[in-house]
């Protein structure tokens, strides 16, 4: 993460740039490293772009174009997660789910896959050979193929309905793949309210 823009320690835009900007996230897709959910600093004053996705140069982590940035403002406000999966950039919101398409600076599209489920932090979302696994609450587990998402979490979402999984502790849901198949960690019991991902649920 870089700082100020002015502390003189780099160039903050522009070919001589020697930094890379503050964000929550990162990827590298495409022969450049993707930022979002940024802060941007003008003088000493950092502003929040929490809907904004930015790109380096080409092949260059550190050198970024000023004006190289997509903002995606619908589906809730901050992107969550970021995956790369068949050559498009899959962008994560709260309630929306988008591709970006293209690999060149001046022909990048956004497409809206969905805006029916989303996600909820970067640790919902696991990228496999065969597409992307990502947890949207409260529906469950979904499965994006590259063409379309589909529904894997129909037989066991009553877990959800009937308040077992603990709501106000969606931070602690995780999706991995661990031997080929999807274990989705859950703050989940039958008895009392849990604090931590306390039960996996595998897809095979």
């Amino acid at each position: 993460a870089s700082g100020s823009a002015t502390t003189g320690a780099y160039t903050a835009w522009g070919t001589n740039s020697d930094h890379i900007p503050q964000a929550d996230l990162a990827i590298t897709h495409a022969g450049k490293l993707w930022v979002a959910n940024t802060q941007e600093f003008t003088g000493t004053t950092g502003t929040m772009f929490p809907n904004r996705i930015r790109w380096s140069d080409e092949n260059a982590p550190t050198r970024w174009t000023q004006t190289n940035y997509i903002d995606i403002n619908d589906g809730g406000q901050g992107i969550m997660a970021l995956a790369s999966f068949n050559g498009v950039l899959i962008v994560f919101k709260e309630f929306g789910v988008y591709a970006i398409l293209g690999y060149n600076s001046d022909n990048f599209q956004v497409i809206q896959l969905s805006n029916k489920v989303g996600t909820i932090n970067q640790n919902t979302v696991c990228t496999t050979e065969r597409g992307v696994y990502f947890f949207s609450w409260p529906d469950g587990l979904y499965f994006y193929n590259g063409k379309q998402i589909m529904d894997v979490f129909e037989n066991i979402r009553p877990i959800i309905k009937t308040s077992k999984v603990n709501a106000a502790y969606t931070n602690k849901i995780y999706v991995n793949n661990i031997n080929d198949r999807i274990w989705v960690s859950l703050p989940y019991s039958e008895v009392t309210s849990v604090t931590e991902a306390s039960v996996s649920f595998v897809h095979d």
